[in-house]
């Protein structure tokens, strides 16, 4: 109910530098408080008397996401529903740790393999689809790691395999070239698998690699674990 989401927020937010600011200006009253309210509101209604459930938060949690993601994708000016391959790289790469020249050595492969104006580009369901791929990261990490171990190393048709394992999608062939493009640190038309999940690691975690800021994500999703177990639990 709407006691227990604040008390879950509150303490979501002295977990974190980024919750406390927030928590902070909800006290002084600005527009992050009226967000605060607002999506209090859209939660447990106007009387706050309604209960959020574990499907309509991850179904809200879902939308916020695509919401996001198609703010970022608008971002490039796609044209007929596409945008460059080099736009694209430019997303991935967008929360990356990297400095300045490890940024252009990535784009300057985009560059080579796809010059401007003479690519099919990319959609934003590849996109969105890539970037579900990316949230089992982890997964993904430990997939491509068993390739490493065998001595074998990560092709485009690797790369399928595991995105149909671990997520059960199928990335399209062009967006696959193209990733491998942009992490084939050799240049032999294989993924640099290490260097891959370093970056998307960034990607996922929106530049928040400190413990501290993940601490934050992490008791997001115990909350919905936990949520989803008592549910079980309680169904006859």
């Amino acid at each position: 109910d709407v006691k227990e989401f604040e008390k879950v927020r509150e303490i979501i937010l002295s977990s974190t530098a980024i919750g406390a600011r927030h928590r902070d200006h909800l006290v002084t009253g600005n527009v992050a408080g009226s967000v605060g309210d607002a999506l209090v509101v859209h939660f447990f209604g106007e009387r706050k008397d309604q209960l959020l459930t574990v499907d309509r938060f991850k179904k809200f949690h879902q939308r916020l996401r695509t919401e996001i993601l198609h703010m970022e994708f608008n971002r490039f000016d796609p044209t007929d529903g596409r945008i460059q391959e080099q736009d694209f790289a430019k997303l991935v790469l967008s929360f990356a740790d990297m400095n300045d020249q490890r940024r252009k050595k990535y784009m300057k492969r985009i560059r080579k393999a796809y010059p401007p104006n003479s690519s099919s580009g990319i959609s934003f369901e590849e996109v969105s689809n890539f970037m579900s791929f990316l949230e089992s990261i982890h997964d993904v990490e430990m997939a491509l790691s068993m390739f490493n171990a065998a001595g074998s190393s990560v092709t485009k048709t690797d790369l399928q395999l595991v995105a149909q394992a671990v997520v059960g999608l199928d990335l399209s062939d062009h967006l696959l070239e193209v990733v491998i493009s942009l992490f084939d640190e050799n240049e032999d038309g294989e993924l640099s698998h290490r260097e891959f999940v370093s970056v998307m690691k960034s990607r996922t975690t929106r530049g928040l690699e400190k413990t501290k800021e993940l601490g934050f994500i992490k008791l997001v999703n115990a909350a919905l674990d936990c949520s989803a177990k008592l549910v079980k639990e309680r169904m006859p």
